[in-house]
């Protein structure tokens, strides 16, 4: 079913073993990140191995924060390293299993959805804003610099009538 699941999305899945720490990684990977089918280890290792240096520590810490602490349910956000060496961002979710004797964790399942093409939108999104912001400040700067020299004219020309009348 898992495998079936995996060849009905464009998420790339993912089933990690917590007793021998072996991870079975579907074709998405492929599909998404480029690799060949095989050429990544069958290790947690290999995952981690292949996050953004910057986002290595925050996402294994949380990740071993949801096994360890007894959650059910993880997510983070972060760059994942693509074949040619690239990062994708991606967004990863898992599912932690629990044993129903022992409550121990046992087994992790998710999925990571590329979310790079999101995140370059926002942050035109962002850059448009502020581009935006940028020019309704200058707008409103010339409007008051518009109104300020035709209330000069109208100052000087009137002064000079009001003079010329006196």
């Amino acid at each position: 079913r898992l495998r079936l699941v995996s060849l009905a999305t464009n998420d790339a899945v993912w089933d990690w073993d917590l007793v021998t720490n072996v991870l079975w990684w579907g074709p998405g990977f492929e599909t998404l990140f480029w690799y060949d089918p095989g050429e990544l280890a069958t290790r947690a290792e290999t995952l981690q191995s292949l996050i953004h240096p910057d986002d290595r520590e925050r996402v294994v810490a949380s990740v071993r924060a949801a096994i360890d602490g007894g959650g059910t349910s993880w997510s983070a956000e972060y760059r994942f390293r693509r074949r040619d060496g690239s990062y994708a961002d991606v967004y990863d979710r898992g599912y932690v299993m629990h044993d129903a004797d022992t409550r121990k964790p046992i087994r992790m399942v998710g999925s990571i959805m590329d979310i790079t093409h999101r995140k370059r939108a926002e942050e035109q999104l962002h850059a448009n804003r502020a581009a935006l912001r940028l020019l309704a400040t200058r707008h409103q700067d010339v409007r008051e610099e518009e109104r300020t020299r035709i209330a000069r004219e109208i100052h000087d020309s009137l002064g000079q009538a009001l003079t010329a009348l006196k």
